[in-house]
C-alpha cells in the first residue's frame, strides 16, 4: 500500500511539473513567430517532450528504478497538456462566444437596464471582431499556413486537395453530431 502511494505521488509531482512548465513556455520568446496557437503549442509539447526525454536518459544512466513511471507520467502529462491546448486556449482563441460574452460585460456598451440589445451586440461584433480584429484575415492566414487554401491572383483565395479532404471531414463530423450547418 505504501509502495502504491510512493508511486502515485511520483506520478503526481512529475505530472504537476510537466503542466507547469508547459504553461510557463508559452510566455517566452519560443516558436513566437507561430501565427497559429494550435501549431505552437504542439511545438511547446514537444520541446518539453525533447527536454523530459533528456531527463529519462539521465536517470538511466543514474540507475534509477522508477523509470518505467517516469514515462508513463511524462505520456500522461502529454496527454492533458494536448488536451488543456485544444479546449481551452485554442477554443477561447477561436470562440465567438468568448467574444460575446466580454461584449455584454463591457459596462459602457450596455442598455440602461444593465445589457445590450441584440442589434447593438451585431454592431459591435462587426465592427470589433471582424473588422477591427481582422476575423476573416487571421482565419486566411491561419489557413493558408496549414495548406488548407493558396492564395491566387488578384488577392482570391482557392482551396487545396487537403482543404476539401478537412472539409469532407468537418461535414462527416458535423452529419455525425447532428449540427447545423
Amino acid at each position: 500500500m505504501i509502495e502504491t502511494a510512493k508511486i502515485l505521488l511520483r506520478y503526481l509531482i512529475i505530472i504537476s511539473i510537466f503542466f507547469i512548465i508547459y504553461l510557463l513556455l508559452f510566455s517566452t520568446f519560443l516558436f513566437k513567430s507561430d501565427t497559429v496557437l494550435f501549431y505552437r503549442g504542439i511545438k511547446l509539447l514537444f520541446f518539453e517532450l525533447f527536454l523530459f526525454f533528456l531527463g529519462a536518459f539521465y536517470l538511466t544512466i543514474q540507475k534509477k528504478s522508477f523509470i518505467e513511471s517516469y514515462f508513463a507520467s511524462v505520456a500522461t502529462a502529454s496527454s492533458i497538456c494536448l488536451v488543456f491546448l485544444t479546449v481551452f486556449p485554442v477554443t477561447v482563441d477561436r470562440s465567438i462566444t468568448t467574444f460575446l460574452l466580454n461584449t455584454v460585460n463591457n459596462p459602457t456598451i450596455s442598455c440602461k437596464q444593465g445589457g445590450i440589445s441584440k442589434e447593438n451586440l451585431k454592431k459591435v461584433f462587426i465592427e470589433d471582431f471582424f473588422k477591427r480584429e481582422d476575423a476573416i484575415g487571421r482565419r486566411l492566414n491561419e489557413q493558408e499556413v496549414t495548406g488548407s487554401i493558396v492564395k491566387i491572383k488578384d488577392g482570391c483565395f482557392k482551396i487545396t486537395p487537403k482543404g476539401r479532404k478537412l472539409v469532407s471531414f468537418f461535414n462527416l463530423i458535423k452529419q455525425y453530431f447532428i449540427m447545423k450547418q
